[in-house]
């Protein structure tokens, strides 16, 4: 794409929140950069005719997410992203075959990226669907300003948390047991559960009574963020994570993980698996878990460079994949 792009329209939901943390982080990414961007919802985009006419603007690049990539055809200079795939195990039939439908329009007639080589793999070789390229997802732009300053106040780290949705595939219910047996060795730390879903009566019936454990529900993003700070270990435990916001922000604010060693949160980086990122291996067991969160405990919070998941780095990439053919 020769043109030179001088407008980015970005698709977004208020209901996806993931979504909408890395769409809003690009908005804020093209900002820096200079160039004039806008959030725009699907149904104001389509129901307006004269914007109908931007679709067409090659000089107006088009990021189609969620249900937008079934206006795909409709656009020029145009990049679709696949956050994830259906699952036929928890997705109805007519679900599964409406996001399917949507992404082999995107491939066809749009640049289609996914945010993880996971998720490309997957939608490849599952799907047969076929993708474009990868670029993993930036970091929400409220936490940007600790990748700049490397901010890291590890003399005040003294929680073990898990940040996001109380949702079967985070399987947040198999590290309870294995947080109790570490919390009897070290018992300065505390366990913070945070977030709102189905498993929450679930979760609660595990903790009991042990008033080591706390669940917070639906706190603000500052103090997510003054969580995380405040933090020696992130944990989540969904073998399907196509990528991983949380898993940035727990880095940034100087977090060791703990995940599954499968799925895309361990291309955050790589080379710090062992270091700041400890895995534990299918099929999961309660000692494997365990020995995961202890390495994570006992290790240093060392600094880590996350500079390229910078919203303003990301957004270049989607430039260079607009202008390149």
């Amino acid at each position: 794409m020769s043109s030179e792009i001088r407008k980015v329209l970005i698709t977004t939901s208020s209901n996806v929140g993931g979504v909408r943390f890395v769409m809003e982080s690009l908005y804020y990414g093209f900002s820096k950069l200079g160039i004039e961007s806008e959030l725009v919802n699907l149904n104001n985009l389509i129901a307006n005719g004269k914007r109908l006419k931007e679709l067409r603007d090659t000089n107006i690049l088009k990021i189609l997410n969620l249900h937008a990539l079934f206006i795909s055809p409709l656009c020029k200079n145009c990049i679709s992203v696949a956050h994830g795939f259906p699952r036929k195990d928890t997705y109805k039939l007519h679900r599964y075959l409406g996001i399917l439908s949507a992404y082999m329009l995107a491939s066809k007639f749009s640049k289609f990226i996914a945010i993880s080589e996971f998720t490309k793999m997957i939608v490849e070789s599952i799907m047969g669907i076929k993708m474009y390229g990868v670029i993993h997802s930036p970091i929400p732009h409220d936490f940007a300003d600790l990748i700049y300053s490397g901010y890291d106040r590890q003399d005040k780290k003294k929680y073990i948390t898990y940040v996001g949705r109380f949702h079967p595939d985070k399987k947040i219910d198999i590290f309870i047991n294995p947080l109790k047996e570490l919390l009897k060795q070290y018992t300065d730390y505390k366990v913070l559960i945070v977030g709102y879903g189905p498993l929450k009566e679930k979760i609660q019936n595990l903790i009991g009574e042990d008033d080591r454990f706390m669940i917070i529900d639906k706190p603000s993003r500052n103090k997510i963020k003054d969580i995380l700070l405040k933090s020696k270990v992130f944990f989540s435990g969904n073998p399907f994570e196509n990528f991983g916001i949380t898993y940035l922000e727990a880095l940034a604010c100087g977090c060791n993980l703990v995940m599954p060693n499968f799925g895309g949160g361990i291309e955050i980086a790589p080379e710090y698996i062992g270091k700041r990122i400890f895995t534990y291996y299918l099929p999961v067991t309660d000692e494997r878990i365990y020995e995961a969160l202890k390495k994570a405990l006992v290790s240093e919070n060392i600094q880590i460079d996350l500079s390229e998941y910078l919203p303003e780095r990301v957004a270049m990439k989607y430039l260079e994949v607009a202008k390149n053919g």
